[in-house]
């Protein structure tokens, strides 16, 4: 059981959900160490696509331009999956040390995707955070 303290008080308590969902993405990829990209280039895709939150279109005229390394949408794309996979155990520790704590705390934020609405959700503790997408903003789903 969790304890959800929202804006200071406790608001619920609440069976801990499945925060990563990534089963969708483990259909048809299978990581393996023969691949056309290292680890240390597969990484930095990742970051641009992730973190600047670059296409993967961008992402291969950044690689062209400036490195002249040539590859496709779909081996970048490739790339960021399997370093999503590769990140997977990470992630699962982290949900780990929330359950672990019992009381966390949890935020949410509308969070237009594709012409969507999302929603994020971030669950904190005093040492870890996590953050979670989900299409409906109510957490316990």
């Amino acid at each position: 059981m969790w304890s959800i303290v929202l804006a200071g008080r406790k608001r619920w308590r609440a069976q801990p959900r499945v925060w990563y969902r990534s089963e969708g993405r483990k259909r048809d990829l299978r990581p393996s160490e023969a691949s056309l990209v290292g680890p240390a280039l597969a990484t930095f895709i990742a970051a641009l696509s992730v973190r600047y939150r670059l296409s993967r279109a961008k992402i291969a005229e950044l690689l062209a331009t400036w490195l002249d390394v040539r590859l496709s949408v779909g081996s970048i794309d490739r790339c960021i999956r399997e370093i999503g996979l590769a990140c997977e155990p990470i992630v699962e520790g982290l949900i780990e040390d929330l359950r672990r704590c019992g009381i966390i705390n949890a935020d949410e934020t509308p969070w237009p995707q594709r012409g969507h609405l999302r929603w994020l959700w971030v669950a904190l503790s005093s040492t870890t955070a996590v953050p979670a997408r989900r299409r409906d903003p109510r957490f316990d789903r």
